[in-house]
């Protein structure tokens, strides 16, 4: 592993770490992450990280803000900086998912139109992603605030491909984080299917959640056995250890809601003193709801009537701040309702309350039907702007690499080459093949074309966040850095070379790069033609020494 590789790999690990501290839900812990998130992301800019590092470190420092609600580090210019960052370097999973997170974060400030429009505009950036481990996030990301917005069943697909996604590209912990996800939808739509007098329908999503929950805990309890993957994150008490206390818990209560409906697979035996003993631990409400449900639903069946009671009194007195809290909520009130029908000293006011909360059922089944209906006028509408923008983005775009072209080019050198003088420093580096003809003659331009995508695609994700990586024309690109003293441009550009000499054989064939390098320093005055030719002279003479390295310029 080279130094830059080691780097990126520390910087991420600890970016989990931190990541990892605040959803442990402690307020001191949440606190800690984000005194650790700013400092990191600072490092890994100046470190010239690749963009799609950078993206994903910028995600966990939107998530942590998120969680830490602190008004002095608000996660809003952060997500929007990650929505910039990831349209300008074409990553399209990242801005899916800073589109959702932006969604779920208005509809926690009371803004479910702009929510809709968010998981509008994350489903359309994601037409045509690859499978991958970042589109599955992206896709976690959108189905958890469909459900936020009470839509599970547009939900429930958008996680099954998730789980597919991350089953296939993640590591153990994140399959376990994923099958814990399409659990806690599976119930929450299985106890709104029972408020709408729908129990079949129900059964069939507790039946569902049963089984991914066994498989959830299986995986959990394996995960504990290990050799503690993510690391310590706060003296002795692992990220997985306090993650799984929250987990765990909602595993358990899937499995307790269908053993009760009577879906539950042979062998499953859930025991309310596991729940009861889990209840205390948990810090998110809708958790508690959950848990809470599930163990009085124990607890009457085993006749204590009484005990189910105090048990839904107390998880149904917190305070909800989301939606799905709301909807757990309620669920709780019907609990308690149902439960009251024959209690002589209660059973008075227990017929009204039944049909208040019908009534509010009923409010809340057309709301989502009203939100169902205009995320699909939103998709319509958002994919028909987005034709729009790819046609006017085609004018700008190489269409074999998906890179910006000679005139885009042209356009950002341009600018940065102001008639007052650049306003500090700019490095422009022009790159040219090596062996590309090589790879035409002994196949085909088929192999010669795939070999410039692959080419393309190392390059964009090698660059620094603010560089733009063009096709120049041929087996020729340039990078503009903006920014960037010689020393930084050197670093940057033999990043370049590096990832595609890095290549696999049988994608990059053997070619290599010949860069040359040039720098403007600040207050600098040039037309883009004459900073292109002093870096056309300077990989020249690369190309006379061998190739595959960078030569700077002369000043």
């Amino acid at each position: 592993m080279t130094s830059a590789a080691a780097e990126e790999d520390r910087v991420q690990q600890r970016a989990w770490e931190l990541l990892h501290r605040a959803q442990d839900g402690d307020r001191e812990l949440r606190r800690a992450a984000l005194a650790g998130v700013d400092p990191l992301l600072s490092e890994a800019r100046e470190a010239g990280l690749p963009a799609a590092v950078l993206a994903r470190l910028m995600r966990v420092g939107v998530l942590v803000r998120d969680m830490a609600d602190d008004p002095d580090h608000p996660a809003e210019p952060l997500l929007e900086e990650l929505v910039s960052h990831a349209v300008a370097h074409d990553l399209v999973e990242y801005e899916a998912g800073a589109h959702a997170l932006r969604g779920q974060i208005t509809l926690a400030h009371g803004r479910p139109d702009a929510a809709v429009e968010s998981a509008a505009a994350a489903l359309v950036a994601l037409d045509g992603a690859i499978p991958s481990y970042q589109r599955g996030l992206a896709l976690t990301d959108v189905a958890i605030l469909l459900v936020h917005l009470g839509l599970e069943d547009n939900a429930e697909p958008l996680l099954d491909r998730a789980h597919a996604d991350i089953a296939t590209h993640g590591a153990d912990r994140h399959r376990v984080i994923s099958t814990t996800n399409r659990v806690h939808t599976a119930v929450v739509h299985g106890l709104g299917l029972e408020r709408a007098g729908m129990p079949a329908d129900a059964a069939e999503r507790y039946r569902s959640a049963a089984a991914w929950a066994t498989e959830g805990l299986r995986n959990w309890q394996r995960l504990a056995g290990s050799s503690g993957e993510a690391g310590s994150v706060d003296e002795g008490r692992s990220a997985d250890e306090g993650l799984g206390e929250e987990y765990t818990a909602e595993l358990r209560a899937a499995l307790a809601l269908a053993d009760v409906a009577g879906v539950a697979a042979d062998g499953c035996d859930p025991q309310h003193a596991e729940l009861r003993a889990l209840l205390p631990t948990l810090r998110r409400t809708d958790r508690k709801l959950m848990t809470g449900i599930a163990l009085s639903r124990l607890l009457d069946r085993n006749g204590d009537r009484a005990g189910a009671l105090h048990v839904l009194g107390e998880v149904a007195s917190a305070e909800p701040d989301r939606d799905v809290e709301r909807q757990l909520q309620l669920a709780a009130l019907r609990e308690i309702a149902e439960l009251r029908v024959g209690l002589a000293d209660d059973g008075g006011p227990v017929d009204p309350l039944r049909r208040y909360l019908s009534q509010v059922e009923a409010e809340l089944w057309a709301l989502r039907r009203s939100r169902a209906e205009e995320l699909g006028s939103r998709l319509a509408n958002e994919r028909l702007r987005h034709e729009h923008g790819r046609l006017t983005v085609a004018a700008a775009q190489d269409p074999l690499t998906g890179l910006a072209n000679r005139r885009a080019m042209h356009e950002v050198l341009s600018r940065l080459l102001a008639a007052d003088g650049t306003p500090s420093w700019v490095g422009v580096a022009l790159l040219d093949l090596d062996g590309l003809k090589r790879v035409n003659d002994a196949g085909s331009h088929a192999d010669g074309d795939a070999t410039l995508v692959a080419v393309a695609k190392a390059m964009a994700a090698a660059v620094r966040g603010d560089d733009l990586v063009t096709r120049y024309g041929g087996d020729e690109f340039v990078l503009v850095m903006p920014g960037t003293t010689p020393a930084e441009g050197l670093a940057a550009v033999q990043r370049v070379v590096d990832a595609v000499a890095a290549l696999p054989p049988d994608v990059g064939f053997g070619v290599t790069v010949s860069a040359g390098l040039a720098t403007l320093h600040p207050g600098a005055v040039g037309e883009p033609e004459t900073v292109l030719s002093r870096a056309d002279a300077a990989m020249y003479r690369a190309k006379q020494a061998g190739g595959n390295r960078v030569v700077a310029a002369a000043p």
